[in-house]
């Protein structure tokens, strides 16, 4: 017996499942997941990156504040400045 060729036409075979719009993508390739990976390292250095800002800006506000503080009490002690000055702070939100 030969080898015979058998054209389907997709009439024999079982209607495929219909699968809804919001099921997403079948399989996540190794490239998305490798991407995705990426994201979410580069947000979280940015993320520890604009902590670290911040921390350094408070730090120089403080250190600002302790310096501004020295100086009134400095004037203060010398009999310049008035004890008001101390409550006053011109930079207070």
């Amino acid at each position: 017996m030969k080898n015979q060729l058998v054209l389907i036409t997709g009439d024999e075979l079982p209607p495929r499942p219909v699968r809804p719009r919001s099921a997403g993508p079948r399989r996540t390739s190794r490239r998305d997941l490798a991407r995705r990976q990426l994201a979410h390292a580069g947000a979280a250095a940015a993320r520890a990156a604009l902590e670290e800002a911040v921390q350094r800006t408070e730090a120089r506000e403080q250190a600002r504040r302790a310096a501004r503080e020295a100086a009134l009490l400095e004037a203060i002690s010398r009999g310049r400045g008035s004890r008001s000055a101390l409550h006053h702070d011109g930079n207070a939100a």
